[in-house]
């Protein structure tokens, strides 16, 4: 996952295929994202327990703590007990415009 300023995508690395939830104008939107991640964990993710999350922060485009937290957060509830936090360029696939 790479947590942005205005969104958070999820890839699936193996194949490259990611999806981007935008922030709703009340901030990021926790419950697609929690959504989604149950969905992938039940499908996609069934028998991996990993996740790597990782955030885009820049001073143009601030990311702060709290929401890394919270995206860690929704990822263990969503049955990923092993989430990995990384810098943006480490993650095992990236998102590309």
């Amino acid at each position: 996952m790479l947590l942005e300023s205005d969104d958070i995508w999820i890839g699936v690395s193996r194949v490259g295929d990611f999806q981007r939830i935008p922030k709703t104008r009340d901030g990021y939107d926790w419950d697609k994202l929690a959504e989604t991640l149950k969905a992938h964990k039940t499908t996609t993710f069934q028998n991996s327990d990993n996740i790597e999350i990782a955030a885009n922060s820049t001073s143009e485009h601030p990311v702060n703590y709290e929401s890394l937290i919270s995206t860690m957060d929704v990822a263990v509830k969503a049955g990923f007990g092993s989430v990995g936090i990384t810098e943006p360029r480490s993650l095992t696939s990236q998102p590309t415009l």
